[in-house]
């Protein structure tokens, strides 16, 4: 693990995201300010991030919003759309768990990525948590970078 330059590294994870979030008519924020850094391992750290990067964008509706910042010390991603509800986030970090309302499986996704994210971060030692939010109304990721 070396020390990583956080705002940096999100800059350069989120360009695609961006890209697609454009193409879907879906905003995406980035509040990051310059002088952010954790000692973290940064590709286990870059997996993990996309991957919430990539399932905030495909499910955030147009017109709607992805925010990425710090808080403290906890790296915010949120996006706006219907919040995930309490049975069913209570399965989405289990390997192979599909909801209904996901994609199936000739659109993509195997119901994979949140197992990974949560491996990656459980490895790490890193704490998170991906919980619904009220205002505006959506979901929110955090992690705990200290």
């Amino acid at each position: 693990a070396i020390e990583t330059n956080l705002s940096k590294l999100l800059f350069t994870l989120c360009e695609p995201y961006i890209l697609i979030a454009k193409a879907k008519g879906v905003i995406l924020q980035l509040e990051l300010p310059n002088d952010i850094s954790a000692i973290l391992p940064q590709h286990m750290f870059e997996k993990a991030v996309s991957n919430i990067l990539a399932n905030a964008v495909a499910y955030t509706e147009t017109g709607k919003t992805v925010s990425v910042y710090f808080n403290d010390n906890s790296l915010i991603i949120e996006n706006e759309c219907s919040p995930i509800p309490a049975e069913v986030l209570r399965h989405l970090f289990e390997p192979f768990y599909r909801p209904d309302f996901a994609r199936n499986r000739d659109d993509g996704g195997n119901g994979l990525g949140l197992y990974i994210v949560a491996t990656l971060f459980h490895t790490m030692n890193i704490s998170y948590s991906f919980i619904p939010m009220k205002q505006p109304q959506g979901m929110r990721f955090t992690i705990n970078l200290k």
